[in-house]
């Protein structure tokens, strides 16, 4: 089982990204029940108790703002390295 941990972004620019996302769903179908932006630090079959350090160790870091520049879509096939990408939006 693979586990992914977040950092949800406090971004300046949620507007942009929940506007990329609708554009998304209007391309491919589908609609999801709420939508969070975030960036996604870490993946792969990691046990509870370095999921919590790792958790602990970035929220006390401070991060500059985050403004994204482009949306990739990827097809989750395989190692992260290795996922093709399916599409880019500029924002």
């Amino acid at each position: 089982m693979s586990t992914t941990g977040h950092w949800s972004s406090r971004s300046s620019s949620p507007r942009k990204l929940r506007q990329a996302r609708e554009l998304a769903e209007k391309i491919f179908g589908g609609r999801a029940t709420s939508y969070n932006p975030h960036l996604s630090l870490m993946y792969g079959d990691l046990g509870e108790t370095k999921r919590n350090a790792a958790r602990q160790a970035i929220e006390g870091t401070p991060f500059p703002p985050f403004v994204p520049e482009v949306l990739e879509a990827v097809a989750i096939e395989g190692p992260p390295d290795r996922w093709p990408s399916r599409m880019q939006l500029v924002l």
